[in-house]
């Protein structure tokens, strides 16, 4: 049986008995390796993908044992959707479509459960990403320095995962980046700088990759971000000196500065599928207590990932961080879990948390990333993403030790 087989069948067994409908890119990119608009039906030897004559090629092209149904407009999908279902009840992913209707039960969580352990192709694909990132690293070691704004360090970093073929975490679309470059906000002289751009890179020669890293660079140089990411405002976080202390800070304008920490986690996709990592970078110089307080949050995610094993409860990976940070006195500055599932989307089962008592799994997917926050000064956060076996094997592997940059 084929890996898109053994999808399905991992998903109707789930459903038990019950017909499986999809309504959401990420659940049919999962099952066919197309990402776009339509909706699909999931039988045992192949995905019935309804879309629209937009979308029809490329689906015909990308998916993976579909048969592709063309609805005459997005409309019409639905009705289309309705019509291909056999009797009886349905589970379904989102069931706004089906709002009133008793048919139709959503089960959003039985996806994320179907997606949860990854096979090989999977694997492979965050193999590759984890890769793109430990290079955007390597970047990042010369392009942090102080008087450089945040915006300006993460336009360099956009640069260098769409020229090695990642793409923006959270994006609509699992392939290819797009560019918040029009409408009412102000927004069409950034793109009129663009295209500017574009004239001066369009050559013979150079990859559509290399020409969208780019455009990447300078949309991201002028504050513009991927239209569709889960935030709208930062496609990546470069946090520096007291934004540090936000575990989810937007990029600003704040100047890089000498003494700072800076935390960068940067998290891409490769061919639909994340790698999530982050580092933590001294600027210039870093005091005694900073250097204590990394090497307190390195001992942490270290005896965390020790414990990333098949069998181990996920709760237990959590607490293992935990201690360290307690016996050092600063366990109150940590305020989020320790890691989480990774894959088609940045988060992902299993939890990786207080009171999560699933057993990690062969080939699970998920991130170590203890971290300590001091607001109003810096912050610390070191993360890499882990494949689950007997041991652990870390995917991505940039130098954890404190670098000084600047």
């Amino acid at each position: 049986m084929t890996i898109y087989g053994e999808r399905r069948k991992r998903l109707l067994s789930l459903a038990k008995g019950k017909q499986v409908a999809v309504m959401t890119g990420a659940n049919l990119f999962y099952l066919t390796d197309f990402w776009g608009g339509g909706a699909a039906i999931v039988r045992p030897d192949k995905t019935v993908v309804i879309t629209t004559p937009l979308e029809v090629d490329r689906a015909s092209e990308l998916g993976r044992e579909v048969e592709v149904v063309v609805a005459k407009g997005w409309k019409l999908v639905h009705a289309a959707l309705m019509k291909d279902l056999g009797k009886g009840p349905v589970v379904v992913d989102d069931d706004s479509a089906f709002k009133g209707s008793k048919r139709f039960s959503k089960r959003a969580d039985m996806f994320l459960e179907a997606r949860r352990v990854k096979d090989e192709v999977e694997v492979a694909r965050i193999e590759r990403a984890s890769k793109g990132l430990d290079r955007i690293f390597e970047v990042l070691t010369k392009e942090l320095r102080p008087g450089r704004t945040e915006w300006e360090v993460a336009a360099e970093v956009m640069k260098v995962a769409t020229a090695n073929e990642l793409t923006p975490s959270g994006s609509d679309s699992a392939l290819s980046p797009t560019i918040v470059a029009s409408g009412p906000n102000g927004a069409l002289p950034h793109s009129e700088l663009i295209f500017e751009v574009l004239t001066k890179e369009l050559r013979p020669g150079r990859t559509e990759w290399e020409v969208a890293a780019e455009v990447m660079k300078v949309a991201t140089a002028n504050e513009l971000t991927p239209s569709g990411s889960d935030s709208a405002l930062s496609p990546t976080i470069v946090a520096s000196g007291p934004n540090g202390a936000l575990p989810h800070s937007e990029l600003t304008t704040r100047k890089v500065k000498e003494g700072d920490f800076v935390v960068a986690d940067i998290f891409f996709r490769y061919q639909g599928y994340n790698s999530d990592e982050t580092r933590t970078f001294a600027v210039g110089s870093a005091t005694a207590e900073m250097k204590r307080n990394y090497a307190t949050v390195l001992e942490a995610q270290e005896c965390a990932l020790d414990t990333i094993r098949e069998g181990t409860v996920c709760e237990d990976v959590h607490m293992a961080a935990v201690k360290v940070l307690r016996k050092a006195g600063v366990e109150k500055y940590l305020n989020h879990s320790v890691g989480h599932g990774v894959g088609i989307d940045i988060h992902e089962m299993p939890p990786i948390s207080k009171g999560s008592k699933s057993r990690l799994l062969t080939n699970d997917v998920v991130t170590d990333e203890p971290g300590i926050y001091f607001p109003g000064r810096y912050g610390i956060r070191i993360e890499d993403t882990v494949k689950t076996g007997r041991k652990p094997v870390v995917l991505t592997r940039f130098t954890k030790e404190l670098l000084t940059v600047g």
